[in-house]
């Protein structure tokens, strides 16, 4: 019988960008929200929502200013409606331009032990199956020997993850990277 040392991570690391948030694959409703900020909203508030004082349709490009959608068009907008035009506001938080998705191939199961020749991760636990983040930083920074599995959705793995952390998501795959799952004292990280 084989026996694993998991552990979750107890906060989260800054993760790495596999593509741009601003990828319109992120989120349902960010192209339906393209579509009605050109129909319902450009006029006023430009093409690049930089504003017009004539129109006294302030600029949208401060954050404070897309927290929700305009009251103006409740009733004019449904409720779908106008969470797809607040969405589309904030993926263009960074700038107007959308950079084309960056989409990465996951790692090979058989990558699963990051630093397999390196000393184990020696990682602190928590109540018997958590580790600080800040550990397991520092960890990988010291080329410690160590798995990263990571639980979210693919669609979160291809937005940004650990580095060489394996796509795991939940209940999914699990078959194909058990058998590279080392039997031994190294410590297997799930986030």
């Amino acid at each position: 019988m084989r026996s694993w040392r998991l552990f979750a991570c107890l906060a989260a690391m800054p993760l790495g960008r596999a593509h741009a948030a601003s990828d319109p694959h992120v989120g349902p409703t960010t192209a339906d929200g393209a579509s009605l900020y050109a129909q319902y909203c450009a006029l006023c508030h430009g093409a690049e929502r930089e504003g017009h004082a004539a129109d006294h349709a302030p600029s949208l490009r401060a954050p404070e200013m897309f927290e929700s959608a305009p009251p103006a068009f409740r009733g004019v907008l449904d409720d779908s409606e106008l969470d797809a035009v607040t969405a589309f506001l904030r993926s263009r938080a960074g700038g107007w331009a959308a950079p084309a998705p960056v989409v990465v191939n996951p790692p090979d199961p058989s990558s699963a032990v990051q630093n397999a020749k390196s000393p184990v991760a020696k990682l602190p636990v928590r109540q018997g199956r958590f580790v600080a983040a800040a550990d397991v930083a520092a960890a990988l920074a010291a080329k410690r020997r160590i798995v990263l599995l990571d639980a979210r959705p693919l669609s979160d793995w291809q937005r940004g993850h650990l580095p060489d952390a394996l796509p795991v998501p939940y209940y999914e795959g699990v078959e194909r990277i058990v058998p590279h799952l080392p039997d031994d004292e190294t410590p297997i990280v799930v986030y």
